[in-house]
């Protein structure tokens, strides 16, 4: 009797972790909770005490609209993606003993607002120039709008370690700029030229446009799912 009950409490246990195993199809249907920026969980199995030590974390596999890194290229970015995590699961998960992450690094690593410029030709009409800067307010997704003078420029050339030209130049060859702020979510690549244009249009003294390049902007739907255990 002993040995048939021990039996059907073994054959329970099997059961119940094979309850708790879940595919990669049953993960894209299931509810995550936000553990930190660009980082999900599912845990599926409690602990008592503190489980930050021995977390193992495997790759369970990958999904979204532009995977191009196969599986086991993954184990070249680990260790670094692993010292991001660890501290994430030791704090916020300490009691969970198994579950899943689904992570999107272009999320995690990506910041919230790009930088542009708008570089101008000398102008002295002041009027003008307050004008352009109000429109370029109006743009729907640029946040935040600053105007860079010629000696701020330089400040921030010297702060970046480049070398003072003083000795050989009488004057200030860096030109006065507008800096903008892009919101990611809002303007993206498609918009540069129908921003550019609008720019051109209303502020004739505009010699160049610098636009920031968002190459990483096409993976933003890409997830690694990854398993961990302690």
């Amino acid at each position: 009797m002993k040995g048939c009950l021990f039996f059907l409490w073994l054959l329970n246990g099997l059961i119940s972790c094979k309850e708790k195993e879940m595919t990669l199809e049953e993960l894209k249907k299931a509810s995550w909770s936000t553990l930190d920026k660009g980082v999900e969980y599912i845990s599926l199995k409690k602990g008592k005490g503190d489980l930050s030590d021995s977390i193992r974390i495997t790759v369970k596999g990958f999904w979204g609209t532009n995977i191009t890194v196969p599986a086991d290229i993954y184990n070249d970015m680990q260790p670094g993606l692993e010292k991001i995590l660890r501290p994430m699961l030791g704090s916020s998960l300490k009691d969970s003993r198994h579950g899943y992450l689904k992570v999107n690094i272009f999320e995690m690593t990506s910041p919230e607002y790009l930088t542009g410029y708008v570089y101008l030709r000398d102008n002295d009409d002041s009027a003008e120039l307050a004008n352009g800067i109000k429109m370029i307010k109006t743009i729907k997704g640029i946040t935040e709008v600053n105007y860079i003078t010629k000696d701020m420029a330089k400040k921030k050339y010297l702060d970046d370690g480049n070398e003072d030209w003083e000795k050989v130049l009488d004057s200030n060859p860096l030109p006065t700029s507008i800096e903008m702020k892009f919101d990611r979510k809002v303007i993206t690549t498609d918009d540069y030229e129908r921003i550019s244009n609008k720019i051109k249009d209303h502020m004739l003294y505009v010699s160049n446009i610098y636009f920031p390049a968002d190459p990483y902007k096409k993976f933003e739907g890409n997830y690694y799912i990854l398993e961990y255990n302690r």
